[in-house]
């Protein structure tokens, strides 16, 4: 009986596991349990690995041909089943952004969301220099963060402890090690219900040392005082040492 067999090979040569119509080349379904796919690799050599690997040519099997811009390579969809249908709920894909050559294959790996609807919409890209995109399908750096309303990035600490920090730091060298991170931004929390100081701050010492707070050199604290060389301004403008005004 096809509908109570483990395994079906249907007439047009799609395989099913736990379902008597297969849809695709190979579906696998299971009533009320996971459905589970394992993939597993046993070798005393630490480069084998278990693997999925979803690739690409024109032209035909026997005679592949280079791809060209725009070429979807491969594509991880999530469906949700709305009451009719099974519709998109997050996908990921991976597309040629450029002229593919021999040992170039410029790719951006694109990823979906759904945000409340019948489709899903692009949230997130990795362009084929790197570069990560949230809001945008043109990231212009490292991480380009595009709203149309009020774009934001927000840096927690989670904790509720006077004295704790939340940090962006700075590095300009090039060294694959955790020192000789120089400059910050640090905000100290000070008080209650997460107010606190905005620190900017620089470390000037040439050695392997990371910036901490402690190198504040400019505060700004929760009455809009602001502090130069001074972490605790008494007034809207606290300098510790000389202002110097020249003129032209």
């Amino acid at each position: 009986d096809a509908a109570e067999a483990d395994i079906i090979l249907a007439p047009d040569g799609n395989v099913g596991i736990g379902i008597a119509s297969p849809g695709s080349l190979l579906e696998i379904s299971k009533d009320s349990a996971n459905a589970i796919m394992t993939i597993s690799t046993h070798h005393n050599t630490e480069a084998t690995y278990s693997g999925i690997t979803l690739q690409k040519a024109d032209n035909t099997q026997a005679s592949p041909a280079l791809v060209d811009d725009d070429a979807v390579l491969g594509k991880i969809e999530f469906k949700g089943y709305d009451g009719s249908n099974y519709i998109d709920a997050a996908k990921i894909i991976a597309k040629i952004d450029g002229t593919p050559a021999t040992n170039d294959m410029p790719t951006e790996l694109i990823f979906y969301t759904n945000q409340g609807g019948a489709g899903v919409t692009q949230a997130m890209v990795i362009d084929e220099s790197g570069n990560v995109g949230i809001g945008t399908d043109s990231p212009y750096g490292t991480l380009h963060v595009k709203n149309a309303s009020a774009g934001s990035i927000v840096i927690e600490t989670a904790s509720d402890s006077v004295g704790v920090e939340s940090t962006l730091f700075f590095r300009t060298v090039s060294e694959a090690s955790n020192t000789k991170t120089k400059g910050a931004i640090i905000f100290e929390k000070t008080h209650g219900a997460g107010v606190g100081k905005l620190h900017l701050c620089v470390d000037g010492a040439e050695d392997a040392a990371n910036v901490v707070l402690a190198d504040s050199k400019m505060a700004i604290d929760k009455d809009g005082n602001v502090g130069i060389n001074e972490t605790s301004p008494a007034h809207k403008l606290d300098v510790d040492g000389g202002i110097v005004e020249q003129g032209g």
